[in-house]
């Protein structure tokens, strides 16, 4: 029987097509973007029984064992996933700086090649010192929340209201942003620390201590001096105070305790001209180091709920298969490692390696992924490989490439600074070795990541002559970073966020 060589070519031109990414012209049909941040995320958080979603997202696309940031601070670290470019070559080195409106950002080159670009954060070191001066340029809405610190529960809302109220004229650029597990940690409900709270010694209630909060009171009050206490059994920390009357703030004394430190007791006075007064007041237990491990693992697992309810919410919606997902950690953390507990004071491994699963809508780009799966890769690689993966072209001096492509063997350069870090550290790092360089005192550190993938041994005075390359671009770049501009975050938060201050 003839096959009519019309029939013939159409479907010859149907069967080359098959396994083919979809990626047309017209901007409407583009896939989408989400891209999740998961605050303080380490790499080995998943594969454990604690995050099953994420594990399913990486089973269903691709899980990069050996991906790294570049800072172990979030503003710097987004920057640099924002920008493809170093933090010191960003000029954005610490948290509380402004991002310079002439860096090219992936939301804004989004937005402007016909992408809703909508984001949701939960943390203030995301929140730009002036708007369009942070990683906020170039979305159509930038939503903060109400204050520093907003948990996985409360962003989840957030993020899907950002889904209602999208442009469904457009492809979407979705940044979810979760704080959780990011110190302080809560204990989801495996604990019952509270404080007992007295104003002028009478009793007026408690505070939860063990899961992060904020105490309200708006008191009508005599005009003098007043007293506010607040006890527990268990050591815990203010760490923001509040006290105004008809908008003005008061000035506030402590006579127990002070802000950012441990105590049973945190005694404050203040005088008032009578009338209303709001006291607002944040705080929180003081886990010890165990139980902080215990806790940091209910806080992943709190952010995967999170991931699973919004991948779920895609798929409701019909969006998830035409969804380009990226998620990582914005830096990891250190959990009793190196005698530390927290992140950027250093730079070994468990503050740089981050997990990061790419799930595209091609099954071709799926294998081609999977073949930079076992390799170094870093956050600056991830910004044009999901241009690559929407048919988008990069914008010039990208510093990172697409992991779709074979760029040889990728070098990770990651830094912290002063005066968040108690000393500027800047390293360079393979899957071999890494050299940390101290400026301050113009001294190396090298560790050999395969004999001794803790980082415990330092063997500079072993390779000596071996790292000249490395060492003048350490140099290098040291000059660089001491050239960024520092000015910092006027509403104070990072302190109480945990980061130090000027």
């Amino acid at each position: 029987m003839r096959v009519p060589s019309h029939l013939f070519i159409a479907v010859a031109l149907i069967c080359a097509g098959i396994g083919l990414p979809q990626r047309l012209p017209d901007s409407n049909q583009r896939p989408n973007v989400l891209l999740v941040v998961i605050d303080t995320l380490r790499a080995d958080a998943l594969g454990r029984g604690i995050t099953p979603n994420i594990d399913a997202l990486a089973s269903d696309g691709v899980r990069f064992d050996e991906a790294f940031c570049h800072a172990p601070m979030t503003l710097p670290a987004h920057t640099a996933l924002f920008s493809s470019r170093l933090p010191g070559e960003a000029q954005v080195i610490t948290n509380g700086q402004e991002v310079a409106r002439s860096l090219p950002l992936l939301g804004q080159h989004l937005s402007a090649r016909g992408y809703d670009a909508l984001a949701a954060v939960s943390l203030a070191t995301l929140w730009p010192v002036v708007t369009g001066c942070g990683v906020d340029r170039g979305f159509h809405i930038y939503d903060l929340g109400d204050r520093p610190v907003e948990r996985s529960h409360e962003v989840l809302p957030r993020v899907t209201r950002l889904l209602d109220d999208r442009d469904e004229s457009k492809p979407f650029f979705l940044f979810a942003h979760f704080s959780d597990p990011h110190e302080p940690y809560n204990c989801h409900g495996s604990a019952g620390h509270s404080a007992r709270v007295f104003i002028d010694d009478a009793p007026a209630g408690s505070a939860s201590t063990s899961e992060m909060s904020w105490w309200y009171r708006n008191l009508d009050l005599s005009p003098g001096e007043h007293t506010v206490r607040f006890t527990s059994e268990q050591p815990f920390k203010a760490r923001e105070l509040q006290v105004s009357s008809e908008g003005q703030a008061l000035e506030v004394h402590f006579t127990a305790g002070e802000l950012l430190k441990a105590h049973e007791d945190i005694e404050f006075t203040f005088n008032t001209p009578g009338g209303s007064v709001e006291i607002s007041i944040w705080i929180n237990d003081a886990p010890d180091e165990e139980e902080i491990k215990r806790r940091y693992d209910l806080e992943v697992s709190a952010a995967d709920r999170a991931v699973g309810a919004l991948i779920k919410d895609l798929k409701r919606r019909g969006l998830n298969r035409n969804t380009v997902i990226a998620l990582t950690g914005d830096h990891g953390e250190a959990l009793g490692e190196h005698g530390q507990f927290g992140h950027v004071t250093t730079l070994f491994d468990e503050v740089l390696r981050v997990p990061l699963v790419i799930r595209p809508p091609s099954l071709r780009d799926r294998r081609s992924l999977k073949e930079r799966a076992q390799e170094l890769v870093t956050h600056i690689d991830l910004a044009p490989t999901l241009l690559e993966l929407i048919d988008i072209a990069p914008w010039d001096e990208m510093r990172g490439s697409s992991l779709l492509s074979d760029e040889g063997e990728r070098t990770l350069l990651a830094e912290t600074h002063t005066p968040e870090a108690p000393r500027d550290l800047i390293c360079l790092r393979d899957e071999r070795t890494k050299l940390i360089y101290a400026p301050g005192t113009d001294s190396f550190t090298c560790y050999d990541l395969v004999s001794d993938p803790g980082e415990e041994h330092d063997v500079y005075s072993h390779r000596a002559g071996t790292l000249d390359e490395w060492e003048r671009r350490l140099r290098a770049h040291a000059v660089l970073a001491d050239k960024s501009s520092r000015r910092r975050d006027a509403g104070g938060h990072l302190a109480a966020l945990g980061y130090a201050g000027d």
